[in-house]
């Protein structure tokens, strides 16, 4: 009931603002997804309640933002096997790191370093080395695999033993693959496997029981088809394993995550419902 008192008085004041505004535009600055719309609309009304109150402070009306300058860009229509190297990223580029994706699987190629480099483009004092290319296939030569962790099963316990709660100051950080039962055809690659899908998480613990919740959209009617038949395996990357020097820890899961989507070619995988959006202040 407040998110929609409050989300109607934000349309009054912002008007074409809010309205042009998609409300999954929120998950760029916070990097997760809610599907409650009463929770989406409540952080929205959040955000422009800040505006106003910053322009306020400034004694400058909402109308001095020029809307024509608002630039939206919507890739909710495609499926992108890299990510993001920034929000800055010209939507090109992006585009062209995909297909040299998209092509090296499709030749069947393995996994070698410099796919890694144009897939992943780390900045200037990072580097990619054999090192750590054996350190990805040690950790998915000592992946763990068990059921999928769904709600009121037997399997949530020994998943928790493994890797923790989801709320905890013990942070188990990793990768994961969820696998299904039947064969699939990726949008991405168009090559046919195991319905699967590959990310990555600061914690595990909590990452894939939002998955087994059927809490993220890319997965959600995919776990709806598994039930509680759904496996997931698992590649533990705990804070105290030494990386190779030239990449930190988050960098070497990033490195791991793309080094088993080009492995394993899961059917699911999509980087996308990314927004870049700019403000423009003009003098009226």
């Amino acid at each position: 009931m407040a998110a929609s008192l409050l989300r109607r008085h934000f349309q009054s004041q912002a008007g074409g603002i809010y309205r042009m505004v998609p409300f999954r535009l929120w998950s760029l600055f916070f990097g997760f997804t809610v599907d409650d719309d009463g929770v989406l609309a409540f952080v929205c009304c959040l955000i422009f309640f800040a505006f106003n109150l910053g322009l306020t402070q400034l004694n400058l009306p909402l109308e001095v933002w020029d809307l024509a300058n608002i630039l939206i860009i919507d890739y909710s229509d495609i499926c992108l096997l890299v990510p993001l190297v920034s929000w800055k990223e010209e939507r090109s580029n992006h585009y062209k790191r995909h297909h040299l994706v998209v092509k090296h699987i499709q030749a069947n190629k393995e996994v070698d370093i410099e796919i890694l480099g144009k897939a992943l483009c780390f900045d200037e004092y990072s580097q990619i080395t054999d090192e750590h290319l054996a350190l990805c296939l040690d950790i998915y030569n000592k992946r763990v695999s068990m059921p999928l962790p769904v709600p009121n099963t037997e399997y949530v316990l020994p998943f928790v033993n493994l890797v923790g709660p989801e709320i905890t100051t013990d942070n188990v950080p990793g990768c994961y693959l969820i696998k299904g039962l039947n064969t699939g055809r990726s949008n991405a690659t168009g090559i046919e496997n195991i319905e699967s899908y590959i990310g990555q998480a600061k914690h595990l613990g909590h990452r894939v029981k939002d998955h087994a919740k059927k809490h993220d959209s890319t997965t959600k009617e995919f776990v709806k088809t598994l039930k509680d038949r759904g496996t997931v395996e698992l590649f533990i990357v705990r804070k105290d394993v030494i990386i190779p020097e030239g990449l930190s820890h988050k960098q070497f899961i990033s490195l791991l995550e793309q080094y088993l989507i080009i492995k394993l070619r899961p059917t699911l995988n999509s980087y996308s419902w990314y927004y870049v959006i700019s403000f423009s202040y003009s003098e009226t």
